[in-house]
């Protein structure tokens, strides 16, 4: 799956970036809500948060909350589980990620804020791929596929 655009902050540029360089066909679409929240290793209070990671887009899409934080570092990660996985191995009560309350169950965090974005309705479009011979891959790292005169690619992370 592939994200493409969402209510929040449009189409994901970066995205369109990488599809230049692809071999797969688009064989579906999905449209999910977007749910962000705060975790971190245990409960802390939001004015003792000095840095929060996340991915760039989540970061876009809670701008309204995150503008609301006092004296804030916001750390950019390559994915919402790579902030997580940060915030899991600093193990400090003064980091925090952005990211689905469920990812963070994945890495032993806990959710200290619901509902963080901007958008009270938020979702955000995916498209589906597969190998021109029909069958998905099992590594999409390295699958690529076309879609009209567009090209299209998989998103790892």
């Amino acid at each position: 799956m592939l994200p493409i655009e969402n209510t929040s902050s449009g189409s994901i540029n970066e995205v369109f970036d990488l599809l230049q360089h692809t071999t797969l066909h688009i064989v579906g679409e999905i449209t999910q809500p977007i749910e962000h929240c705060l975790v971190a290793t245990k409960e802390i209070r939001l004015e003792n948060i000095k840095t929060l990671y996340s991915h760039p887009q989540p970061h876009q899409q809670c701008s309204e909350f995150l503008s609301r934080l006092k004296g804030v570092t916001l750390e950019s990660c390559a994915s919402t589980a790579d902030a997580m996985q940060k915030v899991q191995e600093l193990n400090r009560d003064d980091v925090a990620a952005i990211g689905h309350a469920a990812s963070g169950k994945l890495y032993g965090l806990q959710s200290i804020q619901q509902h963080c974005q901007s958008n009270r309705e938020p979702h955000s479009l995916y498209y589906c791929g597969e190998k021109a011979s029909g069958s998905v891959g099992s590594d999409p790292s390295e699958d690529n596929f076309h879609h009209g005169n567009l090209t299209r690619g998989w998103l790892t992370g």
